[in-house]
Order: C-alpha cells, then structure tokens, then sequence
C-alpha cells in the first residue's frame, strides 16, 4: 500500500513539472510571437497621404523636419517615421543627401 502511495506521489510530480515545463516553453513562444509581430502592428498605424522630399542642408536636423512635417502626430513619432522610410539607422545626415519625408493631412 505504502509503495503505491510513494509511486502516484512521484507521477503526480512528474506530472506538475511536466504541465510547467509546457506551460513555460508556451509563455516564451507567445512572447516571441509578441515581439516579431509588434513592429509589423505598429507599421500599420502610420497612415501617410503623402510624401515630399528635401535634400539635406548644412545644420539640418531630423528634428527640424519632423517638427515642420508633423500636422498631427508628435514630432518624436515624425522623427522615427521618417528613420523607417528613408532606412536611417542613425538620427545623423549628411549634406546633400535625400529625405522622403511623409506628411499627413492637417
């Protein structure tokens, strides 16, 4: 009787980490969805009408473009939209490079 008793004992924990170790290994593999699929979310929610273009000057600053381009949305947020469109990786320009900058209707 007691040897029964031990045996369920030790499948009913083998049993609970099991259901943990699924239950872990489900948590990561949704955390992950969640970070490859935020970036493709939050692409969607920037709704363009449309676009200009400028050619970068002495002293120009993507802070200065966004903040002239920036009808309805925070400058902060133009900034990294125009970083997305023109494939910036950095906030730095160079003089006489060229700018797609988006521009929504005020």
């Amino acid at each position: 009787m007691q040897l029964q008793t031990v045996m369920r004992s030790k499948a009913g924990r083998v049993r609970s980490i099991v259901v943990l170790c699924i239950s872990s290994v489900c948590s990561v593999l949704l955390a992950m969805l969640g970070f490859v699929l935020a970036p493709a979310i939050s692409h969607g929610e920037d709704h363009v009408e449309h676009t200009v273009t400028y050619t970068v000057q002495q002293g120009d600053t993507l802070w200065q473009y966004a903040q002239q381009t920036s009808n309805s949305i925070s400058v902060k947020r133009q900034i990294e939209r125009i970083r997305r469109m023109n494939d910036l990786h950095t906030y730095d320009l160079e003089v006489g490079q060229t700018l797609v900058i988006p521009v929504d209707e005020a």
